[in-house]
């Protein structure tokens, strides 16, 4: 049989990944077996474990393609002319997530890296991956809006990055617990504790 090639390869392990977070949206993380994975994905037992060695190893895949998937919108945001202030941006960063059920997933996997010694790594690369994408914005908004040189600017945006990701994080909570309804209420909160004016003063 031949090899695969690198770009092959990286196809399969998406298509694994993207059937895992299939099932885990659909039976939640506890219910979620490798055995349903497989199924899910079409692949051979031995495809899966090719790539993966267990539960814990998808779950953490899972997380990190969730996440990359959404902060590459603060990535897009930071490079507009000119960059929008953080109540829009945070906005549009809540608009891109989570799909129906991920926020429960989210929370799901969560509390297992809370608890999981050999999961803590991935809640660090992950929450690290978040906070470079929201730095980068807040470093752009800041030169822009307070004309600060560079160096300044990340200063700032680094001791502001934890309260800007606290908001995303409060957003996917209440978006699972209490469903659609909170994407409108949140977005208007947001704004009217960002901006510099309420929508309905100006």
């Amino acid at each position: 049989m031949p090899r695969l090639t690198p770009a092959r390869r990286e196809q399969q392990r998406a298509r694994i990944v993207d059937s895992a977070r299939r099932v885990m949206l659909r039976r939640g993380l506890a219910g979620t077996s490798m055995s349903q994975v497989i199924e899910e994905s079409g692949l051979s037992a031995g495809a899966i474990y090719g790539y993966f060695t267990g539960k814990d190893e998808l779950v953490a895949a899972v997380a990190l393609e969730v996440i990359r998937r959404r902060t590459s919108t603060f990535a897009e945001i930071a490079e507009r002319t000119p960059v929008p202030p953080p109540h829009v941006a945070l906005g549009g960063f809540l608009a891109e997530l989570p799909e129906p059920g991920e926020g429960a997933l989210v929370l799901e996997i969560w509390a297992l890296v809370g608890r999981e010694q050999g999961l803590q790594d991935l809640g660090g690369e992950v929450f690290a991956e978040i906070a470079r994408g929201a730095q980068h914005y807040l470093a752009a908004w800041y030169q822009q809006d307070e004309d600060l040189d560079e160096e300044q600017a990340t200063r700032r945006a680094t001791r502001a990055t934890p309260a800007l990701l606290a908001l995303a994080q409060g957003y996917i909570v209440q978006s699972a617990l209490l469903g659609p309804s909170a994407r409108e209420t949140f977005g208007d909160s947001i704004a009217a504790l960002l901006a510099d004016r309420p929508e309905e003063e100006r």
